[in-house]
């Protein structure tokens, strides 16, 4: 696992982002952090806690997204932090499930068959179609497609053993109506049934930025 800050500038705020698979910082490059340090939290090769060094900042923020919301319950959740709120996007608890998240033989396939060719397959359905991967093309990460794999196939099999199983609670879910990934339904009826979640669907593909300006607007809920 990498820990990595996008911004550190001695701001108040700081956001604990946890990207999602395949990714790396170049996917938020063109958010403006305006007030917050941005650690990064990425690579899921192995899940392992962080200590707390981040007692100089007045509010912390977790945000999560896609399969960086499974990564995040696990990294954080014994770690005695305040947080200040809490926002999975994309994700749930249960990636790789019929009904909550991503059906297992769809996981299993893109895990065991991820190439070049493929990816350039996956970013069309993470983008919901060549219009939105043409505007954001320059937000797709830069790693080896080895690399990728080696992460999705650690991924598989600790999600698949059910290891850890968490009690976080996420104060806000945001799902994309147009998620080819995560789809809409999966998602809904695993957040429907978290009393304390607030669910808030909107009209955005499973990469979820392409309105986002700056780190408040997705703090905000602005999507």
């Amino acid at each position: 696992m990498n820990i990595t800050w996008i911004n550190k500038n001695s701001a108040k705020k700081l956001i604990l982002f946890f990207n999602g698979w395949g990714m790396d910082k170049n996917i938020v490059q063109h958010i403006k952090p305006l007030g917050y340090d941005i650690c990064m939290f990425n690579n899921y090769t192995d899940i392992k806690y962080f200590d707390n060094n981040y007692d100089s900042y007045d509010k912390i923020y977790v945000i999560a997204w896609s399969l960086g919301v499974w990564a995040a319950e696990r990294i954080i959740n014994n770690v005695e932090i305040k947080i200040e709120k809490s926002i999975a996007i994309n994700g749930t608890s249960l990636p790789i499930d019929n009904m909550y998240g991503i059906p297992k033989n769809i996981f299993e396939g893109t895990a065991n068959n991820w190439n070049d060719k493929n990816k350039q397959k996956f970013w069309l359905r993470m983008f919901s179609g060549k219009t939105c991967l043409n505007d954001f093309s320059d937000c797709l990460p830069k790693r080896e497609s080895a690399d990728q794999k080696n992460e999705i196939l650690y991924l598989t099999d600790k999600i698949l053993k059910h290891e850890s199983i968490t009690t976080f609670n996420w104060d806000t879910a945001i799902c994309g109506e147009k998620d080819q990934i995560f789809t809409i339904k999966n998602q809904k009826q695993f957040w429907v049934q978290k009393a304390k979640t607030k669910l808030l669907i909107t009209n955005i593909p499973h990469f979820p930025f392409t309105q986002t300006e700056t780190w408040d607007d997705i703090i905000n809920e602005k999507f």
